[in-house]
């Protein structure tokens, strides 16, 4: 026997959160992020959002590398006729942007 022949109730569409954005690097100019639809609409629910991705550029003018602090003195390379000192510093930290 037929029961409950009324009309279910219309469910809307759901997406979830939006990823992370991308890395951005020498290689990879844009960035993309994305989401995804959690539960399609059901009888005659709200529609799913049309964009489910997006891209957007990435900043153009990279930051600058980093150096080290300058190392000491080293000592005298000869005890006479025009002898050098060294010191040295390091690439602290490259920017991938180039």
């Amino acid at each position: 026997k037929i029961c409950s022949v009324s009309v279910c109730p219309g469910v809307d569409c759901q997406v979830g959160d939006w990823s992370s954005w991308s890395v951005c690097d020498r290689t990879h100019p844009h960035q993309y992020r994305s989401r995804s639809i959690q539960r399609s609409p059901i009888n005659g629910g709200a529609e799913c959002p049309s964009e489910l991705s997006e891209i957007q550029g990435c900043s153009t003018a990279p930051e600058d590398c980093t150096l080290s602090a300058w190392t000491e003195w080293s000592a005298c390379d000869k005890s006479c006729f025009g002898g050098q000192k060294y010191r040295e510093r390091n690439i602290a930290s490259v920017n991938d942007m180039g």
